[in-house]
């Protein structure tokens, strides 16, 4: 899972996102990636051309909390859907 804020304290965000119900379900935006210019726009580029390497399209999940939405950006397929690389 990564995280928008991550230079804000990995875990104080996660410990803040676990205490906190959702106000609505998680937004899934998913973005037409297909070139590596296409990047340069993205938060997480870095995952935008991960998810390049292996075929698949920049996504952000986004969950909205009382205090501040939270991001997830990972890539997503048709047959996979949402997906992160499991590292923070």
């Amino acid at each position: 899972m990564f995280s928008q804020n991550a230079s804000l304290g990995e875990s104080a965000t996660n410990q803040q996102k676990n205490n906190e119900q959702a106000e609505t379900k998680p937004l899934l935006r998913v973005f037409p990636s297909y070139r590596k210019e296409e990047c340069d726009w993205a938060i997480r580029w870095d995952i935008c051309l991960n998810c390049l390497k292996i075929g698949r399209r920049y996504a952000q999940k986004i969950h909205f909390y009382p205090s501040r939405p939270y991001r997830e950006h990972g890539c997503y397929s048709d047959e996979e859907g949402f997906f992160t690389f499991g590292t923070e």
